[in-house]
């Protein structure tokens, strides 16, 4: 009895870790219809945001210069090389043109500079720089960068961006 007794505790002994082992990949098993259940959402949510971004980011070609509201038309010679419209940007519609001058870098900053301000808008000296005329008026936005040309037939190429108030 005492030789039985002893190989059924040893029996037992050695089927404990087998047991919880089993237990455990039952109980992993049981939730992890729960685990799944939890990334479905976010998977959910991550769809969505896609989609919000694919929204957001759509954009129309521009086949030519776009008068922007409240913005003074440049007053030199100037030639519409692309441009992009983003109408559900999250920030709010903006455009962006590439244009080139026949008049110097220096000359096209300053004129938006001066342009700008005296049509009311607020320059912003802290994005403004030797290329760059930054400026707001209301909730719109305006940024004007002047660089040399990147083709020899002009003086400067020049890059506007400008973000719609409502």
């Amino acid at each position: 009895m005492t030789k039985f007794f002893s190989i059924a505790v040893a029996a037992l002994l050695v089927s404990i870790p087998v047991l919880e082992a089993n237990a455990a990949n039952i109980q992993q098993q049981q939730q992890q219809p729960q685990i799944n259940a939890r990334r479905q959402p976010s998977q959910t949510l991550s769809q969505q945001a896609s989609t919000r971004c694919q929204y957001e980011f759509q954009s129309q070609k521009l086949t030519q210069m776009v008068d922007l509201p409240e913005v003074p038309q440049y007053t030199g010679q100037m030639t519409f090389v692309a441009g992009t419209y983003f109408p559900n940007a999250k920030s709010g519609a903006s455009i962006t043109m590439k244009v080139r001058t026949m008049e110097y870098a220096g000359a096209v900053k300053d004129w938006y500079s001066a342009a700008l301000q005296q049509s009311g808008w607020k320059i912003e000296q802290a994005m403004s720089n030797e290329h760059t005329v930054a400026a707001w008026k209301g909730k719109q936005l305006i940024q004007v960068i002047v660089n040399e040309p990147s083709h020899n037939r002009f003086r400067a190429d020049v890059l506007i961006r400008y973000r719609f108030g409502g």
